[in-house]
């Protein structure tokens, strides 16, 4: 753990360690091609007769060679078979209504612009266009397995039926590819289905491209073992190797999200490239070399550890996002706590958040 009494050495073993990463982490917003490779083997999934502590109890399974993606299936849902080069898999997952599918598809990098994307979905839920500034409404942001993912949430006119059709997608991009799941169905259903859809989301693993295989036999390996929760905070459902666990802060029309995730030294990019990330999350442009100003000495679980903050512009009717991003090592791994929403709702939060932090207790893995 870092010194307590040596706040500095944080920050130098912080970003000496980045730089020994540097051009480890992509270029994510370079448009690139991709091409399906003909024969993808089919992810690792439950079959029909396997107990519930086999399905969704059960811990994500290990990277298979040649497997892209990973996840653990809710109990309830069921596999379609088949699939191709597009739709990758598909699920039932409502025994009342079979119609009810969760599809997930696998498109070229380029796919993955949220605006297109949301106008081609309101235009089946025959919705009016929607703007960039609109987009707060409808679109949250979230990390599934150390990607950045957009989260949609809308339900259709009552042309689409009565009760109308409700649709909830994931945007999620990852080296060369553009991953869409998207459930689509009467808004009952889907309001059913949300936790699981979520809770299926968050289980998600990318084997290729991670460093989850990387030697780890010098590593101390460390657990979240205890925090304390502020009061309104909402834990949300799923988890995986990398996002250890998630928070819902503040009203439901004003998407807050904390996210703990912990990735092993070496397995995430240079300082630039994950300044650059955050500052984008909020609307900022990027910038060749850090602000000192944005950085702060902070206490994480009772010992000096660094905080950035990033606040982007109001635009029009969009308020400003901020990001809250607190950095610590445990043994040979990197622990990343980030609260990102309206600077309204995280200026409010953020001595809970701080308290959270000095509350949170790692123990070695063995324990």
């Amino acid at each position: 753990m870092i010194d307590v009494n040596q706040p500095l050495r944080a920050t130098l073993v912080f970003l000496s360690a980045a730089a020994i990463c540097v051009g480890c982490h992509k270029d994510e917003t370079a448009i690139r091609t991709y091409s399906a490779p003909k024969d993808t083997p089919a992810p690792q999934v439950a079959s029909a007769d396997q107990t519930p502590s086999d399905t969704s109890d059960s811990p994500a399974p290990e990277p298979t060679p040649g497997q892209p993606i990973l996840w653990t299936v809710p109990e309830s849902w069921k596999q379609v078979p088949g699939g191709n080069q597009m739709r990758y898999a598909t699920f039932r997952v409502s025994e009342n209504d079979p119609k009810a599918e969760l599809t997930v598809l696998r498109l070229p990098a380029e796919a993955a612009a949220v605006l297109p994307n949301v106008n081609r979905w309101a235009g089946q839920l025959k919705l009016p266009q929607v703007s960039q500034a609109d987009l707060i409404k409808l679109v949250s942001q979230t990390q599934v397995s150390g990607e950045q993912a957009a989260m949609v949430d809308m339900t259709g006119s009552p042309d689409t039926g009565n009760p109308p059709t409700r649709l909830l997608a994931a945007i999620i991009p990852h080296e060369d590819s553009a991953w869409f799941f998207t459930l689509k169905a009467p808004a009952p259903v889907v309001a059913d289905q949300k936790a699981n859809f979520e809770k299926f989301l968050h289980s998600i693993q990318f084997p290729t491209g991670t460093s989850a295989s990387a030697d780890s036999s010098e590593a101390a390996g460390y657990k979240l073992a205890k925090w304390k929760t502020p009061e309104g905070w909402v834990e949300q459902p799923g988890s995986n190797s990398m996002r250890v666990t998630s928070f819902r802060v503040g009203p439901e029309d004003q998407h807050t999200e904390v996210i703990v995730s912990k990735i092993p030294i070496g397995g995430f990019g240079s300082i630039p490239d994950n300044l650059n990330r955050w500052r984008g999350q909020v609307g900022l442009p990027p910038v060749d070399r850090p602000d000192p100003d944005t950085k702060q000495e902070i206490n994480v679980a009772g010992h000096g550890a660094i905080m950035m903050a990033f606040k982007g512009p109001a635009e029009g009717p969009t308020p400003a996002r901020t990001a809250l991003v607190a950095m610590d090592q445990e043994g040979r791994e990197f622990w990343f706590i980030k609260m990102l929403g309206p600077d309204s709702v995280v200026s409010k939060q953020q001595d809970n958040f701080k308290q959270f932090l000095d509350s949170l207790q790692f123990e070695p893995e063995s324990h």
